[in-house]
């Protein structure tokens, strides 16, 4: 009996060992989550022109691979699999450019509301407008009316 609790603790720890050897296929709600940062990356770095030359390389993507608990050679091996089923690489590629848009809505009318406000700041320089919104500004409604109404000029 020893002797079978024995041969099937060394079996359990050589099939962990060897599991724990060569490259993971990442899952593919983590592969979504690595694509967006990766493109989220892709477009600040393109936008500083001192780390454009990096851009052209994987390695400014290992961060974002470890953030996840990934390697490079998880990855590599990752899209070797998803590529062979195309349909539904595209798909996750999909999802991944409908999540960008979403946040891409998000961020402009957070910089349009922003914009709304500082110039009504011009025009009401004794009113703080966050306190203000904050007070009176309830409804959701009211809020979408206030931010698509624009100051008459002669203001």
């Amino acid at each position: 009996m020893r002797r079978t609790l024995s041969h099937i603790a060394v079996f359990t720890a050589l099939l962990a060992a060897l599991s724990a050897c060569g490259p993971r296929k990442i899952p593919k709600d983590d592969l979504e989550k690595i694509y967006y940062d990766m493109f989220v990356l892709d477009q600040y770095l393109v936008g500083k022109s001192e780390f454009r030359r990096q851009t052209d390389t994987s390695l400014v993507y290992e961060g974002i691979l470890e953030k996840y608990g990934y390697t490079t050679d998880d990855y590599l091996y990752s899209m070797e699999q998803y590529l062979r089923d195309a349909d539904r690489f595209s798909k996750l590629l999909g999802r991944v450019a409908a999540r960008l848009t979403e946040e891409a809505k998000r961020v402009q009318g957070e910089i349009e509301f922003r914009d709304w406000k500082k110039k009504w700041d011009k025009y009401l320089p004794d009113y703080d407008m966050d306190s203000l919104l904050n007070s009176y500004v309830t409804d959701s409604t009211y809020l979408d009316i206030l931010s698509t109404y624009t100051p008459p000029e002669y203001l």
